[in-house]
């Protein structure tokens, strides 16, 4: 199985496939290279309102795609309105000496909102449970 069936099976198996996200904004070819060849993962928190016209699973099929676009770099470029977090992040693997095409950018929760206090919220009104439901999910998927 590649890598990209496994993701989806995972993300359709914990429930997070239809949310509004995007499991990972570094380019998919990382993900489809060798895993010796991911030397650092940085992770964030959630995905903004700038994520509202994916959800996880057609971010992956997007990258499936275009295993060459980078949402960080889209965003560095103006796709996330300010450029001043996708520029921050490009930075991190440079100034610890690694390279963007070696760095997974993800999330800690697999779920866009407007802001961290709407995470809560959100999280019930797609029907999780509670926030810990949601986020206990969303680390059962990077744990992958």
């Amino acid at each position: 199985m590649n890598i990209s069936d496994k993701i989806k099976n995972k993300l359709n198996e914990l429930g997070l496939a239809n949310l509004n996200a995007r499991p990972y904004d570094s380019s998919h070819s990382i993900l489809e290279g060798e895993p010796s060849s991911r030397k650092l993962i940085v992770v964030g928190f959630n995905g903004s309102n700038a994520d509202l016209e994916w959800t996880n699973i057609s971010a992956i099929e997007h990258g499936e795609q275009k295993p060459l676009d980078s949402n960080v770099v889209n965003g560095a470029n103006g796709g996330w309105l300010s450029t001043t977090l996708p520029k921050r992040l490009l930075s991190i693997p440079e100034e610890l000496g690694f390279d963007i095409n070696s760095t997974v950018f993800t999330n800690a929760i697999l779920l866009c909102s407007e802001n961290a206090n709407a995470v809560k919220r959100k999280a019930v009104s797609v029907g999780f449970k509670s926030v810990n439901d949601l986020v206990e999910k969303s680390l059962d998927f990077l744990r992958m």
